[in-house]
Order: C-alpha cells, then structure tokens, then sequence
C-alpha cells in the first residue's frame, strides 16, 4: 500500500542522509529557546579559556579579565577562595590567558607573565609552592602561556620554551623526571605550544 505523499516526503527528512540538518535545526532552536540567558553576557571577548574543571577565565577585547566559578585555591585571582556565580574583574590590560585545574595564568601586553591559584608543584615558576589569591607576577618576557594541570609552559619571544612545575610524567619533556619550581628552558626555536592534562 502506498503512504500519501506527506509521509513519504517526511520519511525522505528523517533519513540518516538528512540527519546533520535536522540536528543543526534543533541546535539553533535550543539557542533561540534560551535567548534569554545568552542575551545577559557580554560578547565583546576575545577567545576565552576554561580550567581544566570548574572554572572559566573570559578576556574581553578592552583587555580586561574576568572571571567565574570555583575558587577553592583562589584560581580566579580575585582575592578570595569564594565560588563566583557570575564573571568579576581581576585584571586589566591581558591579552592571552590560561586556566588549569586550580591555578590560573594570564599575560599582560608588556610581555609579563601572572598566576593565580594553587602553587603547591611549584607550577607559577616563581621559585616557591606557595599559591596566591591574586595574580602576582612570575616572570617577563613572555610571548604565550599553557598550563597543564600541575605544570605550566612558557614560550618567551626569543623562541625558548620553559617549563615549571611537576615533570613526574616527563611532561617537560628535557629527558627527566625532576619537578622544577622555577622555568627552565626544555627546548628552543619553538613557534607554539599547548599541555594536556598531566
């Protein structure tokens, strides 16, 4: 028996051929149906970056720094171990930033490099385990940052890549397993870099 025409015209929609449309069309009503929310953030941000868990970093195109969410070892650089609901100012004048597991870091336009959160691998670099509620400065001379969860990496504009924090993984990747609390170089002509969770 045949189907009237509408049904066999739906039964062509529904096919897996036609799936990624129908998944992007319901994607954009979720987004149309929550307006509401997206409509009360501010989008003048440049690209933003998340902690590895539970909190978010936002840097707006102004230069400012925001953020929002856990807090328990003062990873959102506001002077307090409070969890924050909606986004607060820590910083100004940022233009690239980084947000591990509990400690955050964030570069200013001048080339100086500043963390926040918890230090207990020595992950800031500054030569102490001793975590800071507030961005402190670490070290200058910076041209990009990435965190893995208990280590961070440096790209300084001469090209050299440095590293800090715990290597019990290797994850310096200088041939060892020796945490360092201060940057040392690993490699250098380098162009980028980026850590994992380790």
């Amino acid at each position: 028996m045949l189907l009237p025409v509408r049904y066999q015209i739906t039964g062509r929609l529904l096919n897996m051929k036609n799936f990624k449309l129908i998944y992007v069309l319901l994607t954009a009503v979720f987004f149309i149906s929550c307006g509401d929310i997206y409509d009360k953030i501010d989008f003048g941000v440049t690209p933003a970056a998340a902690g590895r868990f539970s909190h978010t970093m936002i840097l707006k195109t102004d230069g400012s720094l925001l953020a929002a969410g856990m807090n328990g070892s003062g990873q959102l650089g506001d002077g307090t171990i409070t969890t924050q609901y909606s986004p607060v100012q820590v910083m100004t004048d940022v233009i690239s930033v980084f947000g591990s597991a509990d400690h955050s870091m964030a570069l200013k336009s001048d080339g100086t490099l500043w963390a926040a959160g918890d230090n207990s691998s020595g992950q800031f670099g500054d030569g102490t385990t001793t975590g800071s509620t507030t961005f402190k400065q670490v070290t200058s001379g910076v041209k990009a940052v990435s965190c893995g969860t208990t280590h961070s990496m440096i790209l300084m504009k001469d090209g050299n890549l440095m590293a800090a924090g715990d290597n019990a993984l290797g994850q310096f990747g200088d041939g060892t397993t020796t945490d360092s609390t201060t940057f040392k170089q690993v490699a250098s002509d380098i162009k980028a870099v980026s850590c994992g969770n380790a």
